[in-house]
């Protein structure tokens, strides 16, 4: 007797975007168990993630570093330097809808390799991480790749962040 094994199987609906899932091991799932994924098309880096004002940065970790997540860069045309506090504020409240926030510091060793030609003219920008102390927060310079810290009270620019799960 042969068996029959499906790991991974796509399936259109409606002639609409496929749905990938995994069955699991050992049975066939009944109708409404099986878990879906909706695949979207992701732009390339550098360009416009779909629908808004942001960029596309690549796969970075998450905020908490728990999962891998899409990273989309909310570019601030003010180019206003601002200490750390404003800074996060201003960053959460770019865009409501993603759940923006500032980039961690993993985030933005991301954002500078991907998109550092977009950065490098003003080239420093505060992260949202925190040195051990509490009193310092890391900086990001665009210009060299070099991440450093400074006082929470100085002024630098903003890497607004959205992840998409």
């Amino acid at each position: 007797m042969t068996k029959l094994h499906i790991e991974t199987a796509n399936i259109t609906i409606n002639c609409q975007r496929p749905i990938s899932f995994d069955i699991p091991k050992g049975r066939m799932p009944l109708f409404g168990e099986v878990p879906c994924e909706l695949i979207l098309p992701r732009p390339k880096v550098g360009d416009k993630w779909p629908g808004t004002e942001a960029i596309y940065a690549g796969k970075s970790l998450s905020r908490d570093g728990s999962k891998i997540v899409d990273l989309i860069f909310w570019p601030d045309e003010s180019q206003k330097e601002r200490n750390f506090e404003d800074n996060k504020a201003w960053c959460e409240s770019v865009s409501t809808d993603t759940g923006s926030h500032a980039a961690t510091r993993q985030q933005a060793i991301v954002i500078n390799d991907n998109l550092r030609h977009l950065l490098s003219k003003d080239h420093w920008y505060w992260t949202e991480t925190k040195t051990n102390s509490g009193e310092y927060a890391f900086v990001q310079d665009f210009y060299s790749g070099y991440q450093g810290n400074d006082h929470l009270y100085n002024g630098y620019r903003a890497l607004a962040v959205s992840e998409i799960h």
